[in-house]
């Protein structure tokens, strides 16, 4: 296989270690447009958000001035480093992230908090030894030299790898690296696998990665060489040694383990592991090395052959690093494989900032939380497990791969977004005896655990649910069970309440923190107290948002359907209960929404004209597009679960009354010719969400009823491709939120009119596919894929928004996983097709 150098210049790539299908990227790739998030509202804008943006500002003092970190915090965002590729590790125990050049970097090991820089004490070491003489001919770390951040330190590890001569290849959850080393004639090649295994709930836990090497030597020169992987103390902050206290080096049976504890975190105990093992052919002898991230790097090349444990270091500003290397003599033209290490990290427990309970994380279910014993059972099941882990990857990707009529783009953007369940913040928590003792025994969260991610790398709140109705396509489809277990979460939560006030910095009034039958919008913020303490985003009073009632409903109902007609029978049982366990939450926010929102009495919610759905600052007035599709979707939904569920047959009529009369006034008063229209007031405004309600619709496993005009929302679809997808950036760059019909001009009364969202754009994709205008959702996808990926570098951190030119906002987001729509949207039309033929 060919690749393609700075230069231009092609070079000829192992076949046999790079899959064909994926992002794949040289060490010298410089991305041709730079973006950031220093973002200025236009003065009309500005003005509208003038108050808010007062009492916001007065909101993140007070937050600093407490040691708190705010959940959204737009005066400090974070501007992409543009270098990131697949992060290591499994779902909701911490990960850390790669560099596409292989730096480490991006760790996430304390709920709710990322640090964005390069660890210069983490890295893959490379010394050649003259198998005569021993000495040292040659030395070089596989990847960038270390950043020169504190003079002197690691000053011995340099590169000596042109940047061209790196090349990366990401399908997560693998990816591969190779290192060529001309002058010596060396190809170093590196695998790297994380325990994702979409179905498998005991490994897809596991805090942990392994690299698979192999050395090809294309010199007729006999080499020893040494390949070494260290790890330095701390989480990954730069100049922040001061976190982590104690740190020490211990040695465990086949494992090496640094231990330490992480200071303002309830002193939390973090443990890193490293350990080896080989199937080579070839006489390998592994060594664990000790040494000073501070110092010049030099004793990292000797072993320490005798070490048992290390003093812990206690001095202000010291560090103290780990390796584990593998020794391997080859000859010349010689290949050598089979050789593996692996890192872990061992965090068995967390307490959130200002919580009392003290959670055990999943993963100690398999592994135990025993200091030494948990990090070497990861390390075990890890270096035992990783050729089950690759081929059951393998069979899942398997289906998209060879599908031929899937473009090979979407191949690597489907399974490359994934990345977010891992790295999103994501925590898997086991339940505490007493909390398990008052829940039916068959409810999810028991045989699970209790899930939750972030809404974004910045926007710090779990389960952000306004925007996981997009993102759960993700989740409900690889991992069942945790989904369920979420659903039953938000269930208790909107049917519980929390009488403790909160200020809504939109209005500067207080409200009740959580109302009963009503769907909250986050789980909490890990700088609070999750799952105790709901609703921490206080930017608006959510208990006046019109879309949340109706994406619980769509959602539970898209779950109970897929979890009974899909996954061989295996959620069979689940569905039902979940059918019968969520029927109360459902019936009563949607009778709450019904009083509330149908200001007229029509049967057709109406929005307030302020921020009351997702869209938080582009306001809708009346009857809209977006919120009256969900309404109408919803009360469908209702009337088919009133059917199959024991109640009476007064309900079941009473929501198909208001779902028929809705519909009606639905196509009366925002029916164009053309699509519908955003809102009442703003009839010349195509919105590219519009369908929103109809999507969720057409994906259902099973869903019969035609609920929309088909023609209109075909005529719509249509006109969203020729005006969002085609009028933006040529077609190149997904769908913009707004565009005004007569002019074919971009909504710019709005931030986030102007704005296209990544995750959006893809659920827009989605549903062109399943309505048959294929072309259409994958070149309206392509555009946001390319443009992330390719274009403006901010792979595996995909944003939530793009503005037409220099900006971005939200780094790692969660609603892009709605890609995965486009994956379920495409088998349902290719099994509609078959059946009709």
């Amino acid at each position: 296989m060919k690749v393609r150098g700075k230069d231009g210049a092609e070079e000829e790539k192992d076949d046999e270690f790079f899959p064909s299908i994926g992002w794949r990227k040289q060490g010298d790739e410089v991305f041709p447009e730079k973006r950031n998030q220093n973002l200025r509202p236009r003065p009309k804008q500005f003005k509208d958000l003038l108050p808010l943006s007062i009492r916001y500002s007065s909101w993140i003092l007070e937050c600093r001035s407490k040691k708190l970190k705010p959940n959204i915090d737009s005066f400090s965002p974070w501007n992409s480093q543009r270098m990131y590729g697949v992060p290591c590790g499994g779902i909701g125990s911490g990960t850390i992230g790669r560099g596409f050049r292989g730096e480490f970097t991006r760790y996430q090991m304390i709920p709710g908090k990322y640090s964005h820089y390069t660890v210069n004490g983490d890295a893959f070491l490379l010394s050649l030894e003259d198998p005569k003489t021993g000495e040292s001919i040659y030395q070089t770390i596989l990847g960038p030299s270390p950043k020169k951040s504190v003079k002197k330190s690691l000053s011995s590890w340099d590169s000596k790898i042109r940047d061209k001569d790196i090349t990366y290849h990401a399908l997560y959850p693998r990816s591969w690296t190779s290192f060529t080393l001309k002058k010596m004639g060396l190809v170093i090649e590196c695998e790297q696998v994380s325990p994702f295994v979409p179905q498998d709930y005991e490994d897809s836990s596991l805090p942990c990665v392994v690299f698979l090497w192999t050395v090809i030597n294309e010199s007729s020169q006999e080499y020893i060489v040494r390949i070494i992987h260290t790890k330095q103390s701390g989480i990954g902050r730069e100049k922040k040694s001061s976190d982590h206290i104690g740190s020490y080096v211990q040695r465990y049976k086949n494992t090496i383990q640094l231990h330490q504890s992480v200071k303002h975190h309830h002193d939390l105990r973090l443990s890193y592991i490293l350990s080896g093992r080989s199937s080579s052919k070839n006489d390998v002898v592994f060594d664990f090395h000790v040494f000073d991230p501070k110092g010049d790097g030099k004793d990292v090349f000797k072993p320490s052959k005798d070490i048992i444990q290390t003093p812990p270091v206690t001095s202000k500003g010291s560090e103290i690093g780990m390796g584990i290397s593998f020794k391997i003599k080859v000859g010349g033209n010689d290949k050598c494989t089979g050789m593996r290490t692996m890192l872990g990290w061992d965090c068995p427990e967390i307490r959130f900032r200002q919580g009392s309970k003290l959670y055990k994380r999943w993963y100690t279910r398999t592994v135990g939380s025993e200091r030494n014993v948990s990090g070497h059972n990861i390390a075990e099941r890890a270096l035992n497990k990783v050729d089950v882990w690759r081929k059951k990857i393998e069979e899942w990707q398997s289906p998209v791969l060879k599908d031929s009529g899937l473009p090979t783009w979407f191949k690597s953007a489907v399974f490359n977004e994934m990345y977010y369940l891992a790295d999103g913040g994501s925590q898997w928590l086991e339940l505490d005896e007493v909390e398990k003792k008052t829940m039916d025994p068959k409810d999810p969260r028991i045989q699970f655990g209790r899930f939750a991610y972030l809404e974004a790398h910045e926007y710090t709140l779990f389960n952000s649910y306004d925007v996981h109705f997009y993102a759960s396509f993700a989740l409900s489809s690889l991992f069942p069970g945790l989904q369920a277990s979420l659903q039953a979460d938000i269930i208790d939560a909107t049917l519980n309440m929390d009488s403790s006030s909160s200020k809504d910095l939109y209005n500067g009034t207080k409200s009740q923190r959580n109302l009963s039958n009503v769907v909250p919008h986050d789980l909490g913020d890990p700088e609070e107290d999750p799952f105790c303490k709901v609703n921490s985003y206080m930017i608006h009073n959510i208990s006046h948002w019109r879309d949340l009632p109706c994406k619980l409903v769509l959602s539970l109902w898209r779950d109970i359907l897929a979890f009974e007609n899909d996954f061989d029978g295996q959620y069979a049982e689940l569905s039902q209960w979940l059918k019968e366990y969520a029927w109360e939450a459902c019936q009563n926010v949607m009778n709450v929404a019904s009083i509330k929102f149908d200001i007229d009495g029509d049967s057709l919610i109406e929005n307030s004209g302020k921020p009351d759905q997702t869209y938080d600052s582009w306001t809708m007035t009346g009857k809209s597009a977006y919120c009256g599709g969900l309404w109408i979707a919803a009360c469908a939904v209702m009337t088919e679960y009133a059917e199959n569920i024991n109640v009476s047959s007064e309900i079941r009529l009473k929501w198909e009354k208001t779902y028929n009369e809705a519909l009606q006034v639905y196509e009366d008063k925002l029916w164009t010719g053309h699509f519908f229209a955003f809102d009442e007031r703003s009839r010349d405004v195509i919105m590219c969400d519009q369908l929103c309600g109809q999507w969720y619709l057409s994906l259902m496993q099973g869903w019969r009823r035609e609920v929309f005009n088909k023609n209109h929302i075909h005529t719509a679809l249509e006109t969203i491709f020729d005006y969002n997808v085609m009028k933006f950036r040529d077609g190149t760059s997904g769908a913009v939120n707004g565009m005004y019909y007569s002019s074919g001009n971009i909504d710019r009364s709005s931030i986030q009119s102007e704005e296209m969202w990544c995750g959006v754009s893809y659920a827009l994709a989605s549903l062109m596919i399943r309505e048959g205008l294929v072309m259409n959702g994958f070149k309206t996808a392509k555009g946001v894929f390319e443009t992330v990926y390719d274009r403006i570098g901010l792979g595996f951190e995909t944003p939530e928004a793009l503005y037409e030119k220099n900006h971005y906002r939200a780094l790692g987001y969660m609603r892009p996983l709605s890609i995965w729509s486009m994956y379920e949207a495409w088998k349902q039309l290719r099994h509609q097709e078959e059946k009709h033929h």
